[in-house]
C-alpha cells in the first residue's frame, strides 16, 4: 500500500458568511487556518454551496416492484428516469418530508417507512445531504403534481431497475445509490 500523506487535520474556522441565500441553497465563504502538508500555518478560503436536505424515496410493492418516476429535468434538458424526491421544508422531518412528496409527485401514500441511510452527495464544493427511505404497504391515488411538473409513474421489478443503473440509463446519483442499497437491504433480509 502506498504511503499517503496525512491530510490538514488541524483546521480552525476564523470566519463564514454567506453570500447567496436562496430558497433551496445557500453559498457560503469559510476562512479558515490549518497547517499543510509542508508544515506552513496558512489562511484558505472556500466557497462552498450549501444545498438544503433532501429525501428520495423507493415506494416498493409486496412482489419487488419499484415505482420511480419519469420526468424532464430543465438543467438537464432531457426526460429522466429516478426516484421521487424533493425538499425538507424548513422546521420539517425527513419523513414528513417523504410522505408529502411520494404523495404530491405519485399520489401514492404508504403503511410502512424505513429510514435506509443517509448520503453525501459530495465533500467538496458542494454538500447536499440526501435521506433515503423504502416506502412499503402502498396505497395509490391521484397525484398532485406542483405546476411545472410533468410527471409519470414508473413500475418496474427491482432487478430491472438495478439493470438500468449499470446500463447507465439511470443516471441521478441519488437514485443509483438508494436501488443498490435496496437489492442489498433486501438480500440481507432474506438471510
Amino acid at each position: 500500500m502506498e504511503n499517503y500523506p496525512k491530510p490538514m487535520t488541524h483546521l480552525k474556522v476564523v470566519s463564514r458568511k454567506d453570500v447567496l441565500r436562496t430558497k433551496l441553497f445557500r453559498v457560503s465563504k469559510v476562512t479558515f487556518k490549518g497547517s499543510t502538508l509542508k508544515g506552513l500555518n496558512k489562511t484558505h478560503i472556500h466557497k462552498n454551496v450549501l444545498r438544503d436536505p433532501i429525501v428520495v424515496v423507493f415506494p416498493m410493492d409486496e412482489v419487488g416492484n419499484v415505482y420511480l418516476i419519469r420526468q424532464y429535468r430543465y438543467l438537464l434538458e432531457r426526460t429522466i428516469l429516478e426516484a421521487v424526491a424533493g425538499h425538507v421544508d424548513k422546521g420539517e422531518k425527513p419523513i414528513s418530508s417523504a410522505e408529502r412528496e411520494l404523495f404530491e409527485e405519485t399520489g401514492i401514500k404508504a403503511a410502512q417507512w424505513e429510514h435506509m441511510g443517509m448520503i453525501e452527495g459530495s465533500a467538496s464544493v458542494v454538500r447536499s445531504v440526501a435521506h433515503l427511505f423504502l416506502a412499503r404497504e402502498l396505497k395509490f391515488g391521484e397525484p398532485h403534481p406542483e405546476e411545472d411538473e410533468d410527471i409519470s409513474l414508473v413500475k418496474i421489478p427491482l432487478r430491472e431497475a438495478i439493470e438500468k443503473v449499470i446500463s447507465l440509463e439511470i443516471q441521478s446519483s441519488t437514485t443509483m445509490v438508494g436501488l443498490f442499497l435496496l437489492k442489498e437491504l433486501r438480500k440481507k433480509k432474506k438471510q
